[in-house]
C-alpha cells in the first residue's frame, strides 16, 4: 500500500461527511481519501479480523461521496 502514501499526493485524513435524507442527517468519518487523476480511493484502516460489516461502511462512503458529486476511483480496507 505504499503508493497510497506518496508525499507528492493530495490526502485527506479523518474526513468528515454529513449528509440529510428523508430528514435525517448522518455523519460519517473516513479514515483517508486519497485524489488520484482518476478520482478519490478511500482507504479505511481495521485491527483484528476481516468482516463483512466493514466492506458495508466501506461501500456506504463510497456511496456518500458519490451522491455529493464526487467521483470514486476504488476503496481499500487495511488491516493493521
Amino acid at each position: 500500500y505504499a503508493h497510497y502514501f506518496d508525499e507528492t499526493l493530495k490526502v485527506i485524513n479523518e474526513k468528515e461527511m454529513m449528509i440529510t435524507e428523508n430528514g435525517s442527517t448522518e455523519t460519517y468519518r473516513v479514515d483517508r481519501l486519497v485524489e488520484t487523476e482518476n478520482g478519490l480511493v478511500i482507504i479505511d484502516f481495521k485491527t483484528g479480523a476481516e468482516r463483512e460489516k466493514y466492506e458495508k461502511q466501506v461501500s456506504t462512503y463510497r456511496e456518500i461521496l458519490e451522491k455529493l458529486g464526487k467521483k470514486v476511483a476504488g476503496t481499500e480496507i487495511i488491516y493493521v
